[in-house]
């Protein structure tokens, strides 16, 4: 977003701010919406250049906040905060797979969110109570859930961490059934499973989630292998 298009954001802000706290029906709304009226003026003084102490303290702290949380580097502020490019790419198939991981001279990082393909056998005796069986398909469900929920948040920590490794990490993503032959050949069974290739070879594997911190001291600790 442009400088001139984040400043007309926040006058666009301020405006309907204001159109609630002058709405005597939006009582309820009051609160909240002095608390943005006051952040959002805050920052059009400072993009304006009539700041004031507490309007620097204010940016200050939401600064600090965003860099605790690795949104923004240390030498990075909410206004001059640039937008990275780098993200992780998709597979197509198992064509665009051998090619994508096998054609690159960085360290590669495969995740897959292919779905568990441990099954419970179908065949079960006929004099299991129903009450475990219900139990059974309870914890199975549970167990699906939670596997999803850890795919889901690990691709969200991938494409966070890929600007961090631009230029150094090749990180792609394989859809479910994007690529059988792969999943295959690399005995695919939980998910979410990532694979780190370096230099066409596979060095390291993963399975199940792991925190952020983890996945960069790993990457890390990757990219320092001698070659």
């Amino acid at each position: 977003m442009l400088k001139t298009e984040f400043a007309a954001f926040v006058e666009e802000q301020i405006t309907l701010a204001s159109g609630i706290l002058a709405d005597k029906k939006a009582n309820k709304l009051g609160d909240l919406a002095q608390g943005k009226l006051t952040f959002f003026s805050a920052l059009s003084r400072v993009l304006q250049g009539e700041k004031n102490s507490q309007d620097l303290g204010m940016l200050d702290a939401i600064n600090d906040s965003l860099q605790a949380l690795d949104v923004l580097k240390s030498e990075e502020t909410l206004l001059n905060y640039k937008k990275k490019s780098a993200t992780v790419l998709t597979v197509k198939d198992d064509d665009d797979f051998n090619r994508k991981w096998s054609e690159v001279n960085p360290l590669v990082l495969l995740g897959f969110c292919t779905p568990s393909s441990e099954k419970e056998k179908e065949e079960e005796k006929e004099e299991k109570e129903k009450k475990e069986k219900e139990e059974k398909e309870k914890e199975e469900k549970e167990r699906k859930e939670i596997e999803a929920y850890n795919v889901m948040r690990t691709w969200a920590i991938l494409d966070d961490l890929a600007p961090e490794f631009e230029g150094r990490v090749v990180m792609l993503r394989v859809p479910p059934g994007a690529c059988p032959t792969a999943e295959l050949n690399y005995n695919l069974t939980k998910a979410p499973t990532v694979i780190f290739f370096k230099n066409g070879k596979k060095i390291d594997e993963t399975v199940n989630f792991h925190l952020k911190f983890w996945f960069r001291a790993k990457i890390n600790e990757l990219l320092g292998l001698a070659e």
